[in-house]
């Protein structure tokens, strides 16, 4: 999955660049919310309706 291979050189440069554990896991998290939005809009797209709706 070309995401997942993202987040891993993503991981990879913070690792190179020293960042905190913490800074690390808001990358993770901005990434995680970023994905679920696109999936939400391609559902969207489809005319699906997201499962879990805030």
């Amino acid at each position: 999955k070309v995401y997942w291979a993202a987040v891993n050189t993503a991981m990879r440069a913070c690792d190179q660049l020293g960042m905190t554990p913490s800074s690390r896991m808001r990358l993770g998290h901005d990434l995680l919310v970023a994905e679920r939005d696109m999936g939400a809009r391609m559902a969207q797209a489809r005319g699906d309706t997201p499962e879990d709706e805030d």
